[in-house]
């Protein structure tokens, strides 16, 4: 079996490793994603997500980037991969990465980590079809909701295209 290869990497500077400010990502309604200094995988910084809404089910996204602002493509596949830890006291169970599309369905939904006080490797392929290009690609807690004001850290994201 031949080993995979992969285009370049298509998130560049703070998309990448925060170490300027949160570039492209953002959070949903109520929760916050910014660079913080308070810890950090590579580099002095990371992207801090504070889930403080009261409402639940947006506690769910801890952060998201446009597939489109980045350069991925319609109908080709990519590794999503990044670095994840929470601040002592999480209560979702589960980390994923979801490619969501804009009328909320998802698709692509892989748990592959559970949170914890260290940092932690999430990696995972996703394909995008045609209504994905306009969605997000989404760091989602999966199992249990995460509580109000529950915090983590990402840090060492990268998005490649599969070859």
């Amino acid at each position: 079996m031949r080993a995979a290869s992969y285009g370049p990497d298509l998130l560049t500077g703070t998309n990448r490793t925060f170490e300027v400010d949160a570039g492209d990502w953002d959070a949903t309604t109520g929760c916050t994603v910014a660079a913080s200094a308070d810890e950090a995988k590579l580099g002095s910084q990371s992207l801090k997500s504070t889930l403080a809404t009261e409402t639940t089910s947006f506690r769910r996204t801890l952060a998201r980037i446009s597939p489109a602002n980045v350069g991925m493509s319609v109908s080709k596949t990519y590794e999503v991969e990044y670095w994840i830890k929470h601040a002592g006291t999480f209560a979702g169970t589960t980390c994923s990465i979801y490619n969501r599309n804009l009328d909320g369905s998802s698709v692509n939904a892989i748990t592959t980590v559970n949170p914890s006080t260290s940092w932690q490797m999430v990696v995972a392929r996703i394909t995008l079809g045609a209504v994905d290009l306009s969605g997000l690609v989404e760091v989602y807690a999966s199992g249990t909701i995460p509580d109000q004001n529950d915090i983590c850290y990402i840090d060492e994201v990268r998005i490649r295209e599969v070859l």
